[in-house]
C-alpha cells in the first residue's frame, strides 16, 4: 500500500464525444485485436487508466451511459454537472432539468459536481445571479443526496474576492469535497485555493476530494502535483484531481503530440497532414516521419492504418490519435510528479525560475496559518505566472496547424 505522503493527483480524461467515445462504446479494435478502451484488461499496462469524466450537459438523458461504455467494476467515474454547457448556451438553463441532472449524476458517477452556473460566456457580468441560482441548486443537491455518490461543493469567480463571496454563500452545505471553477490560470487557481485554505476545508474529515476544473498544461500539472504533495504533508486527506478533453479535442486539428518542454511549460506537436496538405505522400509512408513517442500505442496505430486512412483522417484513425495524445499526457504527468516529489536541485534546473518560485510559494501557502496573507504576499508572482501563460497561449494559437477547416 502506498504511503499517504506519496499520493499524487489524478487526471480524469473527458473523451465521451466524437470518434473516441464511439470507439469505447462500440469496442473498436486495432489490427492485433487490442481494444481502443484504455481501461480494458488487455490494454497496454503502462497506459491503462481507470478514471473517466462524463459531462451531464451532453449526456443527462442517457441514464445507462456508464453501462454502455462497459466500464470495469473498479472504474472511477466523475460526473460534471453541465454548468459549463449552460454557461456557453449549449444547454439552456431551466430549473426543471435540475432533477434530471441530479438523478443522472447519482446513477452514473462515483464523484460528481454540484450544478453550478459559471459567471462567464452567456452569463458574463452576472455574478450575483449565477451565485443565487447555484446556491439554490446546491441546497437541492445537499437535501437529496443519497450517499452513493461523492458530491463536490464548488466555488466560481475570477478574483480572490469573488471566490470568497461565493464560498461564504455555500460553505455550510455538507458535501464530500470541493471544486475550483474558472481557474484558467495559476492566479485564478491560487485565488480559489487560498479561500478554501482560509476556511480550513483541507483539514475537514468529510472532504475527500479537491478538483480543479478543466486544466491541462504542463505548468498546471506541476502546480497540481505541488498542491497534492503539500496537502499530504499537512495531514490533509483530500485527493487532488483535474480533468480535460485536450488529448481528444486536439485531434480536430490533426495534432500529434511529440513531447513537452518543462522550461516553457507547453506540449510540442506536429500536424498529421490531410490529403490536400502540401506533402508529397507518393514518396513514402508519412509514419516514417511521424515521431513515435509511445511505442506501445503507436505501433498498433501504424500497423492498423495504411497511408490513405491517415491522410484522410478516417474516423478510427482519429480515435487512435486520441490514445497517442493521451499516452503522451500520461508520460508528462508522470514526469511532473517525479519532479514534484524529487530533489529540488534537479527540478530547479528543468523548470523556469518563475515556476520554481511559484511552487515554493504554493507550499508556503498551504502550510501557512494565514493563507490569505500569504496569498497577498505572493500575488505579484501568481499574476506574473498568469501573464506568462496567456502569452504562451497566444503564441501557440497562431501556429499554422491550427488553421485547418
Amino acid at each position: 500500500m502506498a504511503n499517504a505522503l506519496d499520493k499524487k493527483f489524478i487526471y480524469f480524461p473527458s473523451f465521451d464525444a466524437g470518434p473516441a467515445g464511439a470507439s469505447y462504446k462500440k469496442d473498436w479494435r486495432f489490427k492485433d485485436d487490442t481494444p481502443y478502451r484504455f481501461y480494458a484488461e488487455n490494454f497496454p499496462e503502462k497506459y491503462k487508466h481507470k478514471y473517466f469524466l462524463f459531462p451531464a450537459g451532453h449526456n443527462y438523458k442517457k441514464m445507462d451511459i456508464r453501462k454502455s461504455f462497459e466500464f470495469p467494476d473498479d472504474m472511477i467515474v466523475f460526473g460534471d454537472s453541465g454548468g459549463f454547457q449552460i454557461a456557453t448556451g449549449v444547454l439552456k438553463w431551466d430549473k426543471n432539468i435540475r432533477q434530471n441532472i441530479f438523478d443522472w449524476l447519482e446513477a452514473n458517477s462515483d464523484i460528481a459536481m454540484n450544478l453550478d452556473i459559471p459567471p462567464k460566456f452567456t452569463f458574463e457580468g452576472k455574478f450575483d445571479e449565477c451565485l443565487t441560482i447555484s446556491a439554490d441548486n446546491f441546497k437541492f443537491f445537499n437535501e437529496n443526496q443519497a450517499g452513493k455518490t461523492d458530491f463536490l461543493n464548488c466555488i466560481q469567480g475570477t478574483t480572490q474576492q469573488q471566490y470568497k463571496t461565493w464560498y461564504n454563500k455555500v460553505k455550510d452545505f455538507e458535501f464530500q469535497g470541493w471544486a475550483i471553477g474558472g481557474a484558467r490560470n495559476i492566479f485564478m487557481m491560487m485565488s480559489g485555493l487560498a479561500v478554501l485554505l482560509d476556511g480550513k476545508e483541507h483539514l475537514k474529515a468529510n472532504n475527500k476530494w479537491l478538483h480543479v476544473l478543466g486544466v491541462s498544461k504542463i505548468n498546471d500539472f506541476l502546480v497540481l502535483g505541488q498542491i497534492q504533495r503539500s496537502l499530504n504533508e499537512v495531514g490533509s486527506s483530500m485527493q487532488m484531481t483535474t480533468d480535460s478533453s485536450s488529448p481528444s479535442r486536439s485531434t480536430v486539428f490533426g495534432t500529434w503530440y511529440t513531447g513537452w518542454d518543462m522550461k516553457s511549460g507547453v506540449f510540442r506537436s506536429v500536424n498529421v497532414p490531410r490529403r490536400d496538405a502540401p506533402v508529397d505522400i507518393s514518396k513514402g509512408n508519412i509514419y516514417q516521419h511521424l515521431p513515435s513517442m509511445v511505442p506501445d500505442i503507436d505501433c498498433k496505430i501504424f500497423e492498423t492504418f495504411p497511408l490513405d486512412k491517415a491522410v484522410d483522417f478516417e474516423t478510427p484513425f482519429y480515435a487512435g490519435m486520441v490514445l497517442h495524445n493521451f499516452a503522451v499526457f500520461q508520460e508528462a504527468i508522470e514526469q511532473c510528479n517525479q519532479l514534484t516529489y524529487g530533489d529540488p536541485y534537479i527540478m530547479d534546473q528543468l523548470i523556469s525560475s518563475d515556476m520554481a518560485q511559484t511552487l515554493k510559494a504554493i507550499d508556503e501557502l498551504i502550510k501557512s496559518d494565514n493563507p490569505l496573507a500569504t496569498y497577498k504576499k505572493y500575488l505579484p508572482l501568481f499574476m506574473k505566472s498568469a501573464q506568462t501563460e496567456k502569452a504562451l497561449e497566444t503564441n501557440i494559437s497562431s501556429k499554422e496547424f491550427f488553421n485547418f477547416q
